[in-house]
Protein backbone atom coordinates (compact mmCIF):
# COMPACT_ATOMS: atom_id res chain seq x y z
CA UNK A 1 0.00 0.00 0.00
CA UNK A 2 1.67 3.45 -0.97
CA UNK A 3 1.06 6.58 1.17
CA UNK A 4 1.04 9.94 -0.11
CA UNK A 5 4.35 11.83 1.00
CA UNK A 6 3.01 15.32 -0.80
CA UNK A 7 0.89 16.78 -3.45
CA UNK A 8 1.06 20.46 -4.54
CA UNK A 9 0.65 22.78 -7.41
CA UNK A 10 3.06 24.78 -8.52
CA UNK A 11 2.18 27.95 -10.52
CA UNK A 12 4.26 29.30 -13.29
CA UNK A 13 6.02 28.42 -16.73
CA UNK A 14 7.32 24.55 -16.48
CA UNK A 15 10.81 24.78 -17.42
CA UNK A 16 13.18 22.00 -18.66
CA UNK A 17 16.61 21.04 -17.00
CA UNK A 18 19.10 19.82 -19.26
CA UNK A 19 18.61 21.43 -22.47
CA UNK A 20 22.12 23.04 -22.98
CA UNK A 21 22.21 25.47 -25.33
CA UNK A 22 25.70 26.02 -26.87
CA UNK A 23 26.85 30.75 -26.60
CA UNK A 24 29.94 31.70 -28.00
CA UNK A 25 31.91 32.99 -25.17
CA UNK A 26 35.08 35.50 -24.94
CA UNK A 27 38.28 34.13 -24.00
CA UNK A 28 39.41 37.08 -23.13
CA UNK A 29 36.66 38.62 -21.12
CA UNK A 30 34.65 35.97 -20.00
CA UNK A 31 31.22 37.56 -21.32
CA UNK A 32 29.02 36.15 -23.67
CA UNK A 33 27.78 39.25 -24.78
CA UNK A 34 31.39 40.92 -25.23
CA UNK A 35 31.42 44.54 -27.24
CA UNK A 36 35.36 45.00 -27.53
CA UNK A 37 36.03 41.25 -28.87
CA UNK A 38 35.00 39.69 -32.21
CA UNK A 39 34.91 36.19 -30.64
CA UNK A 40 37.78 34.73 -32.97
CA UNK A 41 39.21 33.76 -30.41
CA UNK A 42 36.45 32.20 -28.42
CA UNK A 43 35.23 29.66 -27.33
CA UNK A 44 31.79 27.51 -26.95
CA UNK A 45 30.39 27.36 -23.60
CA UNK A 46 26.67 25.90 -22.61
CA UNK A 47 24.29 27.04 -20.79
CA UNK A 48 21.24 24.97 -18.83
CA UNK A 49 18.08 26.72 -18.54
CA UNK A 50 19.36 30.23 -17.22
CA UNK A 51 17.51 32.31 -14.73
CA UNK A 52 14.14 30.91 -15.79
CA UNK A 53 15.39 27.68 -15.12
CA UNK A 54 16.40 29.00 -11.64
CA UNK A 55 13.51 30.70 -10.57
CA UNK A 56 11.30 27.95 -11.84
CA UNK A 57 13.34 25.60 -9.71
CA UNK A 58 13.25 27.23 -6.63
CA UNK A 59 9.31 28.28 -6.66
CA UNK A 60 8.79 23.98 -6.95
CA UNK A 61 11.44 23.37 -4.37
CA UNK A 62 9.48 26.20 -2.38
CA UNK A 63 6.11 24.86 -2.41
CA UNK A 64 7.00 21.39 -2.65
CA UNK A 65 8.68 21.50 1.09
CA UNK A 66 6.53 24.00 2.40
CA UNK A 67 3.90 21.30 1.44
CA UNK A 68 5.27 18.66 3.00
CA UNK A 69 6.63 19.88 6.24
CA UNK A 70 2.75 21.28 6.89
CA UNK A 71 1.48 17.63 5.20
CA UNK A 72 -0.37 14.87 7.16
CA UNK A 73 3.42 13.97 7.65
CA UNK A 74 5.10 15.96 9.65
CA UNK A 75 8.61 15.07 9.72
CA UNK A 76 10.48 16.66 12.93
CA UNK A 77 13.96 14.25 13.12
CA UNK A 78 13.89 13.44 9.86
CA UNK A 79 13.14 16.22 7.66
CA UNK A 80 13.41 14.32 4.09
CA UNK A 81 12.09 11.05 2.97
CA UNK A 82 14.20 8.10 2.28
CA UNK A 83 12.85 5.82 0.95
CA UNK A 84 11.78 4.98 -2.55
CA UNK A 85 9.05 6.70 -4.11
CA UNK A 86 6.40 7.44 -7.31
CA UNK A 87 6.36 10.75 -8.74
CA UNK A 88 3.34 12.13 -11.27
CA UNK A 89 3.97 15.07 -12.24
CA UNK A 90 1.03 16.86 -14.72
CA UNK A 91 2.36 19.82 -16.65
CA UNK A 92 0.26 22.94 -17.77
CA UNK A 93 1.14 25.37 -20.30
CA UNK A 94 -0.74 28.41 -21.30
CA UNK A 95 -2.26 28.30 -24.86
CA UNK A 96 -0.53 30.82 -27.79
CA UNK A 97 -2.36 33.81 -28.11
CA UNK A 98 -2.00 34.09 -32.00
CA UNK A 99 -1.31 31.30 -34.55
CA UNK A 100 -2.41 27.69 -35.06
CA UNK A 101 -2.81 25.50 -31.71
CA UNK A 102 -1.75 22.11 -31.49
CA UNK A 103 -3.71 19.50 -29.50
CA UNK A 104 -0.99 19.27 -27.44
CA UNK A 105 2.46 21.10 -25.87
CA UNK A 106 4.85 19.27 -28.28
CA UNK A 107 6.63 21.90 -30.00
CA UNK A 108 10.54 22.69 -28.85
CA UNK A 109 9.38 26.00 -26.83
CA UNK A 110 7.64 23.65 -24.32
CA UNK A 111 10.40 21.04 -23.57
CA UNK A 112 11.22 17.12 -23.27
CA UNK A 113 8.72 15.42 -20.84
CA UNK A 114 12.16 13.87 -19.32
CA UNK A 115 14.04 17.09 -19.22
CA UNK A 116 10.79 18.80 -17.42
CA UNK A 117 10.28 15.76 -14.86
CA UNK A 118 14.00 15.90 -14.16
CA UNK A 119 13.67 19.80 -13.08
CA UNK A 120 11.12 18.39 -10.58
CA UNK A 121 12.78 15.63 -9.03
CA UNK A 122 15.99 17.80 -8.69
CA UNK A 123 13.70 20.73 -7.25
CA UNK A 124 11.90 17.59 -4.45
CA UNK A 125 15.50 17.56 -3.39
CA UNK A 126 16.27 20.66 -2.72
CA UNK A 127 13.10 21.40 -0.84
CA UNK A 128 13.87 18.61 1.31
CA UNK A 129 11.37 16.00 0.45
CA UNK A 130 13.72 13.64 -0.91
CA UNK A 131 17.27 12.82 -0.21
CA UNK A 132 18.35 11.78 -3.26
CA UNK A 133 16.66 11.88 -7.04
CA UNK A 134 17.45 8.24 -6.80
CA UNK A 135 14.81 6.92 -5.24
CA UNK A 136 12.25 7.71 -7.94
CA UNK A 137 11.09 4.22 -8.88
CA UNK A 138 7.99 4.94 -10.62
CA UNK A 139 6.69 7.58 -12.30
CA UNK A 140 4.61 9.07 -14.96
CA UNK A 141 2.63 12.50 -16.28
CA UNK A 142 1.41 14.20 -18.79
CA UNK A 143 1.94 17.72 -20.99
CA UNK A 144 -1.34 19.62 -21.77
CA UNK A 145 -2.79 23.11 -22.40
CA UNK A 146 -4.36 24.72 -19.26
CA UNK A 147 -7.92 25.15 -18.66
CA UNK A 148 -9.41 28.44 -19.85
CA UNK A 149 -9.01 30.71 -17.11
CA UNK A 150 -6.42 28.50 -15.45
CA UNK A 151 -2.84 29.58 -14.75
CA UNK A 152 0.51 27.82 -16.50
CA UNK A 153 2.16 24.91 -14.09
CA UNK A 154 2.77 21.83 -12.87
CA UNK A 155 0.76 19.58 -10.32
CA UNK A 156 2.95 17.27 -8.59
CA UNK A 157 2.36 13.66 -6.19
CA UNK A 158 5.10 11.92 -4.29
CA UNK A 159 4.15 9.00 -2.68
CA UNK A 160 5.74 5.65 -0.91
CA UNK A 161 6.34 2.12 -3.11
Amino acid sequence: MSIKLVEFWCAGKPRPKGSWTPIAMCSTHGDPKCEICTFKRGSRVFMDGGEALSAWSKAVAEVSGNAYRSGVYQFTERAVYLGPVKVEADFFFDKPAKGTVEPYPTTKTYGDGDKLTRAIWDALVVGRVLGDDRQVVSWGGAKAWAYEGASAGALVRVETV
